[in-house]
Formats: C-alpha cells, structure tokens, sequence
C-alpha cells in the first residue's frame, strides 16, 4: 500500500513538473469526450424521438393480428384476416397491469376520388376517442380533427397538398367490400394531419372505425393495436404473450420496432457513425498521452538511472510510468464527462437545435442533446484503457535501458 501511494505521488509530482505539456493532453481528451457527449446525445434523442413518432403516430407498442401474413398483406385485403373474438382479446390483454389501451384497428387500401381526379392511399380507421388519446405524435395542420360525426375524414397533409383538398371539400373513397364488390362512399373533409414522415402524409387517410366498417361491410377488425403505459416495457410484454399465448383465439404479435425496418436500419447506421467517433477519440488520447510520456522519458532518462541505482525495479519504473499515463485519464475522463454534460444541458436550456426537415419527415426538428449515461461511463473507461495503453510503450522504452545507459543519457 505504502509503494502505491509514493507511486501515486511521484507521478502526480512528475505530472505537475510539465504543466503546460499535461493541460495540452488533457485539453485534446477533453474535447473529443465533450463532442463524443453532443454526438451521443444528438443519436439518442433523435432515434428517441424516431420511436416516439413511430409508436404514437400509427404501430402503437405492439400489434395483435390472426396471422404474420397479416403484416405483409393484411392493407391490401384485410378480410382473410378478421378476429372471431376481438372483444375478448381486448379484456384479456387488459387484463395485463402494464398494458394502457387497446385499439380496434382496420386499415385497408383504397381509392379517393376527387373530381375525377384519383389516388390510391392507405386508410387506417379505428375509434376516434381513443386515436386522439393515444396518437399524441399526429398533429393536426389544418380544419378540425375528427368528433365521431358520420361521413367525415382526415387526410394527411401531403394527400391534401397533391390534391388540393381543403376542410370542408367532398371526397368518395372506393374500396373493395367485404362481399367482394366494389364499394364506395363519400365522406367531407373535417381537416389534414401530419406524422412527421413525408412517405406516409402523402398516402394517408384516417376515418373513425364505424364508418370504416360501414364502407367495407363488416363489423370486425383484423388487428388490435396496443399501448403500454412505460415502452420500456414492451420487450418483457411480448416476450411473455408470445410465450403464454392468448386464450381469446390464436395470434401473432409484433412490436414496433419489428413493424418498422427504417427504425433498425437509422439505428444500426447512427451507432456505425457513433463507433468511428469514439475509436477516433481512443486514438488521440493514446497517442496524446504516449507522445507526452515519451518527451517525459526522453527528458528524464537520468532520473530514472538514478532510481535503478538506488534499487528501483524495472517494473516499478514501468508502473510508475504507467500511473502517470492513468492519471492523466482519469482527469480528461472527468473533465471531458462534466464539461459535455454541462455543455449538453446548456445547450438544451438555450432551446436545443432546430434542423430543416430531415430526409423523409415533413416537420422541422428540434433537437436537444440527452447522452446515454452507460454511453458516458464507456467512453471514460475506454480512454482509461487508451490512457494505460498509450503510456506502457514509453514505459517499456525506459525500463528495458540499462542502469549504466539511462545514467550516460545525455
């Protein structure tokens, strides 16, 4: 214990010897940890927000259906598909105490007809009470949202936009019946909404589920979609579903982000992106901390002859070295976690960053900085590990040198 502290001491003494060659150091650690902060904190706020979009403006937690076809098939032609039972599915997923709501759903494809003017668009229907309760992430643009009046509908903005649809204007919708004719119907509409997804305002339709029903002449529902009350929640609700089944009728169940592909992949490439960032980071702190302990070696070759004569042991030189390297660690990991921290928080209360509409979203974004503190831990024990890296070369230089050598060092 006595040998570690007057370590300890000796190398912080060496340290302050060359003050400004150690604040140049860690002003390098620093700086790449306080980006590292805002990088992390940029990733993990907007795919926070890319699943927050995604379950509360249209996949909810997860998605009960009768079969996995449903999911690759089921808009197109939904009726192979209907619950026998949907009404006692519902009791018995709320049943679950981390289960909030369940939403009858149907979505189907349709044609809208506007003056002879047609388009083909996505139609999701279920009650409106409770799409407004919990799709918080579908804003209204314009008009009125929807109060359960029959014959009334919203249309995503883009939709509106392409064709020149206002509140108040008439449109027939024509899709294929559950008889297996054509039917058709026409509808006024209340106002347009937005997802924040360019792709899908653009092929939107949204209708309470009676008049839904009403159109496609059926009173059932091929899919249920289900909210919990904490999404940190949904890997262990599934799990257990899917393992217990359901006593209802058979199902198949799919979360959100298995219901969202681009989620995985935006995820998959901001971690890639995040990954070079930190390994550049690991990089400069070892290189910055060897080149600092090299010119310290370089410079006290004889002092560290002098330790040799006096019994000092090659691997106490090494640890010595070694500490050094290690401290200057520990202060630019510190250092760096406070200030990005700080920084980060600043920034936020300062109103965050507003980017113009990213590739594929309809909306402004307003990015504040939220860093993953597990992300913040790994980034100070990997520059520790750089840190101890970085200073062993420069240690192993000197201790493999000769009592005599170092001593005739000029």
């Amino acid at each position: 214990m006595k040998t570690f502290v007057l370590t300890l001491k000796l190398a912080s003494r060496n340290l302050l010897r060359q003050r400004g060659r150690t604040l140049s150091t860690l002003a390098a650690i620093v700086i790449g940890l306080v980006g590292l902060a805002f990088l992390d904190g940029y990733i993990t706020y907007s795919m926070w927000g890319l699943k927050e979009t995604i379950i509360h403006s249209g996949s909810g937690h997860f998605q009960v259906a009768t079969a996995r076809e449903y999911f690759d098939e089921g808009d197109n032609d939904p009726f192979p598909y209907l619950f026998q039972n949907s009404k006692g599915l519902t009791k018995e997923l709320l049943k679950n105490p981390a289960v909030k709501e369940v939403i009858p759903s149907l979505a189907f494809t349709a044609v809208i007809n506007v003056g002879g003017k047609m388009e083909t668009v996505q139609a999701k229907a279920m009650p409106t009470d409770l799409r407004k309760a919990n799709f918080s992430f579908l804003r209204l643009r314009s008009g009125a949202d929807l109060d359960g009046t029959p014959g009334r509908i919203l249309l995503g903005s883009g939709l509106a936009s392409k064709l020149g649809l206002t509140e108040g204007s008439a449109v027939t919708l024509y899709a294929m019946g559950a008889g297996g004719g054509v039917a058709n119907q026409s509808y006024q509409v209340a106002g347009t909404v937005s997802s924040g997804i360019a792709a899908a305002d653009a092929v939107s339709v949204f209708l309470d589920l009676d008049d839904a029903q009403a159109l496609l002449g059926t009173d059932a529902v091929p899919l249920l979609t289900v909210f919990l009350e904490h999404t940190e929640d949904t890997g262990v609700v599934v799990a257990s579903l899917r393992a217990h089944g359901l006593k209802a009728e058979p199902t198949v169940i799919k979360d959100w982000e298995e219901l969202s592909p681009y989620y995985r992949q935006a995820n998959g490439a901001y971690q890639m992106v995040l990954g070079v960032a930190r390994f550049i980071v690991l990089l400069v702190a070892l290189f910055s901390i060897s080149g600092t302990l090299n010119l310290s070696v370089l410079e006290r070759l004889r002092e560290i002859g002098t330790l040799r004569a006096f019994g000092t042991r090659r691997p106490q030189v090494i640890a010595l070295l070694v500490v050094e390297g290690v401290l200057l660690g520990v202060g630019g990991a510190l250092a760096g976690g406070a200030l990005g921290w700080l920084g980060t928080e600043l920034f936020n209360l300062a109103g965050g960053l507003t980017l113009p509409p990213q590739p594929g979203m309809s909306d402004p974004l307003t990015i504040l900085f939220t860093p993953d503190p597990g992300h913040a831990a790994s980034n100070g024990l990997w520059v520790l590990a750089a840190a101890a890296v970085g200073a062993w070369f420069p240690a192993h230089f000197a201790s493999q040198r000769t009592t005599s050598e170092l001593l005739k060092a000029v």
